[in-house]
């Protein structure tokens, strides 16, 4: 049964019981919606994932830079490995550390799906973020292309095959009602409230 951004198996964050199982059971790629919550608050969704100290994680950021996210990093269990996609842009950073790359910013879905199928293949990560879809979306006509989209959506599945990746596109939205994303393939879709005052 799809839901009304047409979308089929919607999880709402806010009331899941149990979003470990919830994304153990997913494999593939899996959406995550929010209506921009706290970092913090993003924070606290990776803390309750399904994630061994053992475990890789690659977090591909187009929006914030690496000095940022490991202020906020810093405690999370699982071996992080950042690719920058904001500071070799702004301010010229290109040297890479044992942590982290630095890429000048994704323009079109074609370069996007090369930055992750660079990293999938060289980390063999747990998991890949992809913070946030709605970056590139808001700055690329190309991307809203329905043809262009599900290209986009295929070489993801054949790239992850049935390999154990699970790859989470982050999208912000001001409106739910106003989800302005063209259809793709997804496994699982889950959305995440920001917390209200008096929440």
């Amino acid at each position: 049964m799809e839901d009304e951004y047409g979308y089929s198996d919607m999880d709402y964050w806010i009331d899941a019981k149990d979003i470990t199982n919830v994304v153990s059971s997913t494999h593939g790629i899996i959406l995550l919606i929010h209506d921009y919550v706290t970092f913090e608050e993003f924070i606290d969704f990776l803390n309750r994932l399904p994630l061994a100290g053992r475990s890789t994680v690659v977090y591909v950021s187009l929006n914030k830079t690496y000095d940022y996210l490991k202020l906020y990093l810093k405690d999370i269990k699982p071996k992080m490995f950042i690719v920058d996609g904001v500071c070799a842009g702004l301010f010229s950073r290109t040297e890479d550390l044992e942590d982290a790359s630095f890429i000048r910013p994704p323009l079109t879905l074609n370069n996007l799906f090369g930055v992750i199928e660079k990293y999938y293949k060289e980390k063999r990560p747990d998991y890949i973020f992809v913070d946030a879809l709605s970056q590139l979306l808001n700055f690329s006509t190309e991307s809203k292309d329905k043809d262009s989209f599900a290209l986009f959506s295929n070489k993801l599945h054949n790239m992850l095959g049935t390999g154990l990746t699970k790859l989470v596109f982050v999208y912000g939205v001001d409106n739910y009602t106003q989800l302005n994303l063209p259809k793709m393939q997804v496994e699982r879709m889950i959305r995440m409230d920001a917390h209200k005052s008096g929440d």
